[in-house]
């Protein structure tokens, strides 16, 4: 008897939660997801999103015009409690839309502590994708849990990321300037 079972490709989301969601950087993230499909034509595609507000809704409404593509959202924190660090009403609704039409949610931890509750969803995107896309200004924070250090996590573990420069309004341009970047711009690293 064959074994029906595809080969399944886990994307990773992560990213700055200001950023301008405009027609370049939709371009950028529809090159790299159809880059991945193209890479491999026969397998199944996850999409783990834990659809904060800014990068990854923007990554998962893109994302999810591909039909081949299924929504797996791993969430931080239970989400009463994530929702609490949502700074709009736009972004709890669009989280909710999104949370409805996932195909698979999980709540990773119980904790209350938001600091180690997004340390541990980091670790999770990283241990379990096989490709990160990083909306990210490239500026290592050092913020536990960040997009800085999910990329930083996410390369020591030999997964292949694409980089979308964005610019996530914090550094007045001085990131871009420094980088030589401008927002859209591609970048395949590991």
């Amino acid at each position: 008897m064959a074994d029906d079972r595809r080969e399944v490709i886990r994307i990773a989301v992560t990213g700055h939660r200001l950023v301008d969601t405009n027609n370049v950087l939709t371009v950028s993230i529809q090159k790299v997801i159809t880059q991945i499909i193209q890479d491999h034509p026969t397998t199944d595609y996850h999409l783990l999103s834990a659809l904060s507000e800014g990068s990854d809704q923007f990554v998962v409404r893109n994302a999810l015009q591909y039909k081949e593509i299924k929504l797996i959202v791993p969430l931080p924190l239970p989400e009463e409690l994530y929702l609490l660090d949502f700074e709009t009403d736009e972004g709890r609704k669009k989280f909710k839309h999104l949370l409805n039409i996932a195909d698979q949610v999980m709540t990773l931890t119980k904790n209350s502590d938001h600091d180690s509750a997004y340390d541990v969803l980091g670790s999770y995107l990283i241990d379990q994708c096989d490709v990160l896309i990083a909306l990210w200004n490239g500026d290592y924070s050092g913020k536990k849990g960040g997009t800085g250090e999910v990329v930083k996590k996410a390369l020591n573990a030999g997964k292949r990321v694409y980089w979308i420069y964005v610019d996530n309004g914090n550094d007045q341009g001085e990131v871009r300037k420094k980088l030589q970047k401008n927002p859209g711009d591609i970048e395949l690293l590991g």
